[in-house]
């Protein structure tokens, strides 16, 4: 198999994975994905509260997707929220040129 067969292969894979019907009679939605780099501690921070929600809903688990997807639903609704996050967001870091 080549390397293009198999990209679209594992794209076809995804879009299967992430179109979900969002009720009845609603249109296919394709999730969008977007990923976020952690300090390590933030990550363990992110582990215990996710663990901690779980608990607390009498949960036998629960996960990162779910609460995280959950903070973006109420950052867009929230604009109180929305400035307390605006304003604690760091400078975009500047990107090095690569030498030619």
């Amino acid at each position: 198999m080549s390397r293009s067969e198999r990209v679209a292969a594992s794209a076809s894979r995804l879009g299967r994975a992430t179109e979900r019907p969002t009720g009845a009679g609603d249109q296919v939605v394709a999730k969008v994905r977007r990923t976020v780099d952690l300090a390590p501690h933030q990550n363990r921070e992110l582990n215990r509260l996710i663990d901690e929600a779980a608990f607390e809903r009498g949960w036998s688990r629960a996960n990162a997707q779910d609460l995280l997807a959950t903070l973006v639903s109420e950052l867009l609704t929230d604009a109180t929220l929305q400035r307390r996050v605006i304003a604690a967001m760091p400078a975009p870091a500047k990107r090095r040129r690569a030498s030619s």
